[in-house]
């Protein structure tokens, strides 16, 4: 979850263009992992995609392959399954500075149990496994940090 810092840094981002955000996310890394240095930063980052979402639209869908992770800049979701009955059962909402994904099932390559849909426009930044795992390799830190999120 974001610190004080880091929600303050994406108070107005949905007011900013995309290139503004990564911008902010950069920040936000060298805030978060100040033993790298700039262009490591820009390394980390350069894997992360602004998703902008519509209310009421799916990030994630159970049943899939999670192929990304990601944090929730601006917007609320929430967290559901479908019950053996059929029924959605909500299990959790998520706002701004949240992390989002099933950290299990996006490392292991598996399928997600629960569906993430937004309640609200929403904006998501997210990484691939692949950009991710690339991440890991080279900075160690890096893992540390996300479990985190």
């Amino acid at each position: 979850m974001f610190d004080d810092y880091s929600l303050a840094l994406f108070a107005d981002c949905t007011r900013l263009t995309d290139s503004q955000i990564i911008h902010k996310w950069i920040q936000h890394w060298a805030y978060t992992m100040p033993e790298l240095s700039e262009e490591q930063v820009k390394d980390v980052v350069r894997g992360f995609q602004i998703q902008r979402l519509p209310a009421r639209s799916y990030w994630q869908v159970a049943g899939q392959v999670q192929d990304h992770i990601g944090v929730i800049l601006a917007g609320l979701c929430k967290l559901e399954y479908q019950s053996d009955q059929g029924s959605v059962v909500n299990v959790h909402f998520m706002q701004e500075g949240d992390g989002i994904g099933e950290y299990q099932a996006f490392l292991g390559d598996e399928v997600c149990r629960y569906s993430l849909q937004t309640i609200e426009p929403s904006i998501i930044i997210a990484i691939s496994l692949a950009h991710y795992e690339y991440c890991c390799q080279r900075y160690p830190i890096f893992i540390v940090i996300l479990a985190k999120i």
